[in-house]
């Protein structure tokens, strides 16, 4: 019985795009043997070293890396998932297969919302799973309860509606960006699976007209005289 397969993403440094980068694919090995799939999403590095920063999340304000970081742990993940589905009888064509297979369309967005609560409760994160139930929640409750959210409803317009009535209702940016990150995510899964096409997609830079999702202020506390004199006076 062969090993379990190892999952992991590698830069293709033989099929070099028009603009000198180069693709990342998914890389699966099995009896130490590695296959290179082919991504849906054209990420193109010039260094593994970008690749490696990325995946580790060692960047800061960088949208585009948040989004590929994202994007990936998404991919890994369902490629995981296919794997420990195989098992023992793993083989790279029935992966294939099963990794690129159209998977049942789920147009309402509550229905992937649950999914991936159920996905992040069976992997004992518990923390996440609670943000996510906030999240679709709160959506449920801004477009009213007696209502379906459908992925063709969310667009830049929507989100800054949801964004206004947050902000009526006195909620935080802290908590509009973490509900609206989860949505991204959900959306994200969305075009992962073939559920929407990528050209629809509502998220990114405010510059390119997209929905950015808002990040919490950090408060600047003013020290009292007393403290002022505390520390100035410290031997």
């Amino acid at each position: 019985m062969g090993q379990l397969a190892i999952t992991g993403f590698q830069i293709d440094f033989r099929a070099k795009g028009r603009d000198k980068k180069f693709p990342v694919k998914l890389r699966v090995t099995h009896n130490r043997q590695p296959r290179l799939f082919s991504l849906k999403y054209d990420f193109r590095f010039q260094q593994k070293a970008e690749l490696e920063r990325v995946m580790l999340g060692k960047f800061r304000n960088d949208p585009e890396a948040e989004y590929i970081k994202e994007r990936l742990d998404v991919i890994k993940k369902r490629a995981d998932a296919v794997v420990k589905e195989l098992d023992h009888l793993f083989t790279f064509d029935q992966f294939k297969e099963k990794f690129y297979s159209d998977t049942k369309k789920k147009t309402h967005v509550n229905s992937l919302f649950n999914q991936y609560i159920e996905e992040l409760s069976r992997e004992g994160k518990a923390g996440t799973a609670e943000s996510y139930k906030y999240a679709r929640e709160s959506f449920q409750n801004f477009i009213g309860k007696s209502r379906k959210i459908d992925f063709k409803d969310i667009t830049v317009r929507w989100l800054q509606k949801y964004q206004k009535w947050m902000d009526a209702a006195g909620k935080s940016s802290t908590t509009i960006g973490i509900y609206t990150r989860c949505m991204r995510s959900i959306y994200n899964t969305a075009i992962d699976e073939g559920i929407v096409p990528k050209e629809n997609y509502p998220f990114g830079s405010k510059k390119k007209k997209k929905f950015s999702p808002p990040r919490g202020v950090k408060k600047k506390l003013a020290l009292s005289k007393g403290e002022l004199s505390l520390i100035f006076n410290h031997n």
